[in-house]
């Protein structure tokens, strides 16, 4: 799948996941989640431009960024210590040839290969 596609099948399925979101929330029909999603993405491209869209993209960075950083102080708040993590863990979780081999190390290669290239 070339660059283009993949996009396009991207933003396609972020529509797809927003009309479903306001299926679940609101009653409204999966097919008119997605024409008023793609209206309002069209509307709000219109009016502010390619300048607003990197605008909200900049201001969702930032807001991942503290989301982010919130969570990992309220895991390490709740966890306490690197010592009580690492003692938590189950006794092979950090080794490569695992007993049960859902994930050895060719697994681990594989969706290595497959995250490069996506």
């Amino acid at each position: 799948m070339d660059r283009d596609s993949h996009k396009t099948a991207e933003n396609a399925l972020r529509t797809y996941v927003t009309a479903v979101l306001l299926e679940a929330l609101f009653g409204i029909p999966i097919l008119w989640g997605v024409m008023i999603t793609a209206v309002l993405a069209l509307i709000y491209t219109l009016i502010g431009g390619l300048l607003g869209v990197v605008i909200t993209d900049a201001l969702q960075a930032i807001l991942l960024g503290v989301i982010v950083t919130a969570v990992a102080v309220f895991a390490w708040a709740k966890i306490g210590s690197l010592e009580n993590f690492m003692s938590s863990l189950p006794e092979n979780y950090w080794t490569l040839k695992p007993t049960d081999g859902v994930m050895d190390l060719p697994m681990i290669m594989g969706w290595v290969f497959v995250a490069a290239f996506a």
